[in-house]
């Protein structure tokens, strides 16, 4: 296969195990992941692991989403999407403050992340701290409006 062909099936089966999740056939989204790599036949591909942390934290797989979102970290340090996944995953456990610190440094690489300001107003509501989550998700709703809708999907409802 074409590295131009692999490029853009890799693509379109990122797209679709995205939508499966979102739609809730998470167990088919996860088996895209494993066609994913065997596509691209690397297992060094690092936003595979994000999608399947966010896949598996849905179906409250909590040791596998971290070890997806460690993998991807290990792969990419510091990637926004990786540290935001983790920051999710962590929120999901009731561990706030680590959901915090992932949220932050996510944000020191990507300040305008819709998902890590919502993500980290969350943790921030569920600390006690009301101003801090307020400001968070208001900045979050500026970026993108329909983001609590999707953190939904995700499974973490506003408290």
């Amino acid at each position: 296969m074409a590295q131009s062909e692999a490029g853009t099936l890799t693509k379109e089966i990122l797209f679709g195990m995205n939508i499966l999740t979102l739609a809730g056939f998470i167990v088919m989204g996860l088996t895209l992941f494993d066609e994913l790599r065997s596509i691209v036949r690397s297992p060094d591909f690092a936003p595979a692991f994000v999608n399947r942390c966010l896949a598996t934290a849905m179906v409250n797989q909590f040791q596998e989403a971290m070890a997806d979102c460690g993998e991807s970290l290990r792969l990419r340090p510091g990637e926004a999407g990786a540290l935001s996944a983790c920051g999710l995953v962590h929120a999901k456990l009731k561990e706030l403050d680590l959901a915090l610190a992932d949220y932050d440094a996510a944000l020191r690489v990507d300040p305008k992340n819709a998902f890590c300001l919502y993500g980290r107003g969350m943790a921030k509501q569920l600390m006690g701290d009301k101003a801090g989550a307020d400001a968070d998700i208001a900045a979050a709703k500026q970026i993108y409006p329909d983001i609590a809708g999707d953190f939904q999907r995700y499974l973490v409802a506003a408290p």
